[in-house]
């Protein structure tokens, strides 16, 4: 029989024992934020895409955080599920425009391009020293594995 394991968009801490206030403190770091149509259609403009900005902020550098803290997991247990709130309303006609905006686009490409690599190196990081010429790294590096 294989175990199979089903992974959430949201992470919570494991340790049962933290208050609430703890518990949210912590999780905020690798959890992303959302917000809805009918709040943003209520703000001006600037505000809503302040809002935006802020939010997609919080949500790469968040799954930044998460995409770490499975890094240091058990490798079974080393998998990231990536929440389609990530961009809030991308594919919502009223808001759509903002993601096409250039700065948005450039700093999108980079944030993710920054996430790959987090990725990555976390992956590769007990098999990165193998291409050195220094005998004991890559016997310490076998002793890792």
């Amino acid at each position: 029989m294989t175990k199979q394991i089903g992974f959430a968009c949201k992470f919570t801490h494991p340790n049962k024992t933290l208050t609430p206030k703890q518990r949210k403190e912590f999780e905020e770091k690798y959890n992303t934020k959302t917000t809805t149509r009918a709040w943003m259609s209520r703000q001006s403009q600037s505000v809503a895409e302040s809002k935006l900005w802020e939010i997609i902020r919080h949500n790469l550098w968040a799954t930044k955080n998460l995409i770490k803290y499975a890094g240091d997991l058990p490798s079974e247990l080393r998998f990231v599920r990536i929440s389609s709130d990530l961009l809030p309303l991308y594919t919502e006609p009223t808001w759509s425009y903002f993601y096409k905006k250039p700065d948005v686009v450039k700093w999108l490409e980079h944030s993710f391009a920054d996430l790959g690599n987090t990725a990555r190196n976390l992956h590769c990081r007990a098999y990165r020293d193998w291409e050195t010429d220094r005998k004991s790294t890559r016997l310490n590096s076998s002793h890792r594995l």
